[in-house]
């Protein structure tokens, strides 16, 4: 199972996510947290140069000019950030779709703490800090179709839940 945890920044979802794998660890086989991009990977590398604020497009040109290939920074980013999640494809396929349980999320007021409850069989937990739904709010905040960016994504698997912290 794939939860998510995405918002903006500076919402928490780093400190929630490592509170939910600990609260989630008895009642499911194993609980792993992952946080995207992943900086230590080869793609996650270029990502924290171009993130950096320095020129955007420069961290990529160790890879190829994306200007040669008629291509914009927007594009080049989310391009970027869609390898380094793919980079990872096996470990998120191995969660994906083991849902054989119901993770119902409440909160008593738009402001109030969340539950969570858990139902049925509970096996593997895969809980991310940041995954597709930020790639399609930051593609789409600077200027990329939403159709183009939900497409490209397709590839990856889909989250079983889904939260955003704001």
């Amino acid at each position: 199972m794939i939860l998510v945890l995405d918002g903006i920044d500076g919402a928490g979802k780093g400190v929630q996510v490592a509170a939910l794998a600990e609260r989630l660890a008895p009642r499911f086989r194993t609980v792993e947290a992952m946080h995207f991009p992943m900086y230590d990977s080869p793609t996650g590398r270029v990502i924290k140069k171009m993130l950096s604020g320095a020129r955007r497009l420069a961290a990529f040109e160790d890879l190829v000019n994306p200007t040669d290939l008629g291509v914009d920074e927007a594009l080049a980013l989310q391009s970027i950030m869609l390898l380094n999640r793919l980079e990872f494809l096996g470990k998120l396929r191995n969660y994906a779709s083991d849902a054989v349980c119901t993770i119902r999320v409440t909160s008593p007021s738009p402001i109030g703490p969340m539950s969570l409850s858990v139902y049925g069989d509970a096996g593997d937990l895969l809980i991310l800090d940041r995954y597709t739904p930020s790639a399609l709010a930051y593609g789409a905040a600077d200027g990329l179709p939403l159709e183009l960016l939900e497409r490209v994504h397709e590839c990856l698997p889909r989250p079983d839940v889904a939260v955003l912290l704001d």
